[in-house]
């Protein structure tokens, strides 16, 4: 995928798009460590993402609508 449209689509603009680029594609230069290191800032942007859209339409939404965003149905 390009760079420049996956920023676009995300709203964010990297001032280092390598970091981007190593985020979604599979590395074999990094160690474990490192690529775990990106997995969980990954994982933890994306549910920064789903909480952030949830706070936003959460006010019409009723009790518990972020948690069910990030967990899913309970």
């Amino acid at each position: 995928m390009d760079d420049s449209l996956l920023q676009k689509i995300i709203k964010y603009q990297f001032n280092n798009p390598d970091l981007l680029r190593a985020a979604y594609t599979r590395g074999t230069k990094g160690s474990q460590l490192e690529i775990k290191r990106l997995a969980l800032i990954g994982d933890a942007v994306l549910t920064l993402d789903i909480a952030e859209r949830g706070y936003k339409v959460g006010a019409s939404s009723g009790v518990g609508h972020i948690s069910r965003l990030l967990f899913g149905e309970f």
